[in-house]
């Protein structure tokens, strides 16, 4: 059932899911500074991490604060 995409090193859910998977999404949480930049300029900000939560099973699969990992989500 689960979408194994060659991500077999990555922490997955009860339902079998990584953060790869099509299901899973990403949650981002922003410094409170960012946000303001966010809302005054709309300039884009890098989140200061990113929980990847399992929608099936509420589950919290990883939660990312790698530089490069943040780059992605500016």
């Amino acid at each position: 059932m689960a979408d194994n995409q060659g991500s077999t090193d990555l922490p997955r859910c009860q339902c079998g899911f990584d953060r790869t998977h099509g299901l899973v999404r990403p949650e981002r949480h922003y410094s409170t500074l960012a946000m303001m930049m966010w809302i005054v300029g709309g300039a884009g900000t890098r989140p200061k991490s990113v929980d990847y939560r399992c929608p099936r099973c509420n589950t919290l699969i990883e939660t990312v604060t790698d530089r490069a990992e943040m780059l992605k989500f500016c």
